[in-house]
């Protein structure tokens, strides 16, 4: 599914490749409005492109080991889109999520699966925008941003 406005809103892609995941997932429409949310926090010139893809749990841990040296499952993986020879493009990248891990997640953190989607939806996104938690000062700037965009929809502090 593809969500495009002729006012310069992002294209979302969204695709799933699940097999076996019998919760009931937030709809297409939720998760673009989401990736909307952190894209329209950074406007640019250019119109923004991404597909969010949600995957089984194989296929998440398979792409972290792969990329990340991490034989485990993660709830996320963002894979930024870079161009050749200087060329730019609408297209900024991949967000991969695994619904499995996340439903794991919502349990073990006693959170709702939904908030805490979303919460992964947003986090994948500011990646794809050059946010990152690998240095303490880094990811206090992603959380907040986080929080701030999570408090926009009704959702409390994840890191709480």
């Amino acid at each position: 599914m593809q969500l495009y406005n002729k006012l310069n809103m992002p294209i979302v892609t969204i695709q799933k490749a699940l097999l076996n995941f019998k919760e009931i997932l937030p709809t297409n429409k939720a998760i673009i409005s989401w990736v909307c949310l952190v894209l329209n926090t950074h406007p640019k010139e250019k119109r923004y492109e991404v597909t969010v893809r949600l995957v089984e749990e194989n296929e998440i841990r398979l792409l972290n080991r792969k990329y990340r040296g991490k034989n485990s499952s993660t709830n996320v993986l963002s894979f930024p889109f870079v161009y050749k020879c200087g060329i730019e493009g609408p297209f900024i990248g991949y967000i991969l999520i695994s619904p499995h891990v996340v439903a794991r997640e919502s349990i073990k953190q006693n959170k709702s699966f939904l908030a805490h989607f979303t919460h992964i939806v947003i986090h994948g996104s500011l990646h794809l925008l050059n946010y990152d938690h690998i240095k303490k000062s880094d990811a206090n700037n992603m959380e907040k941003m986080e929080c701030k965009l999570l408090a926009k929809l009704g959702i409390s502090n994840p890191y709480r």
